[in-house]
């Protein structure tokens, strides 16, 4: 998972690169706030489901849990590309 979101005019960029490393892109910030989304919709369900004990709720709840715990271990270990900026 990148850490920093770094512009390319940055000397520091280029540095790293050279490094071997790899700087966090704006695909990875929309996938950072994808995963965030479903998180909060995520824990939206859940509550629901505690509230009303609805089957749906849970079903839905438990699909969004699925899609999250994909979606962030993915993220978090993707196939290896250097280290990371």
């Amino acid at each position: 998972m990148p850490d920093t979101l770094m512009d390319p005019a940055d000397p520091r960029y280029a540095a790293a690169l050279a490094e071997g490393k790899r700087a966090m892109t704006p695909t990875d910030a929309t996938e950072a706030d994808r995963i965030i989304r479903l998180a909060v919709e995520m824990r939206s369900k859940q509550k629901l489901f505690f509230s009303t004990k609805a089957r749906d709720a849970l079903d839905a709840s438990k699909k969004l849990e699925r899609e999250f715990d994909a979606a962030a271990s993915a993220y978090l270990h993707p196939p290896a590309q250097g280290d990371l900026i």
